[in-house]
């Protein structure tokens, strides 16, 4: 393990420490599940991306300001 990871982990354990047992074996358990799983279909990784229209950037403003509904109502003084 170099210098840069032996850090970050020393950081997590500062963090985890004062944790109780239970809730460090439902981590543990919710780790070894992580490794389990594809990190392609990772919650995480699929938040992230570009946009997949292929409007240009105007249509789209153009297309935020065309949906706005406005119900405002003006009272006489």
């Amino acid at each position: 393990m170099n210098t840069a990871n032996a850090h970050i982990l020393d950081s997590y354990m500062t963090f985890l420490g004062p944790l109780s047992p239970g809730v460090k074996m439902d981590l543990i358990s919710k780790l070894t599940q992580s490794l389990k799983s594809d990190p392609k279909t990772s919650p995480f990784k699929t938040s992230f991306g570009a946009w997949s229209g292929n409007e240009s950037a105007d249509e789209i403003v153009n297309g935020i300001k065309d949906s706005r509904i406005s119900n405002r109502q003006i009272e006489g003084l």
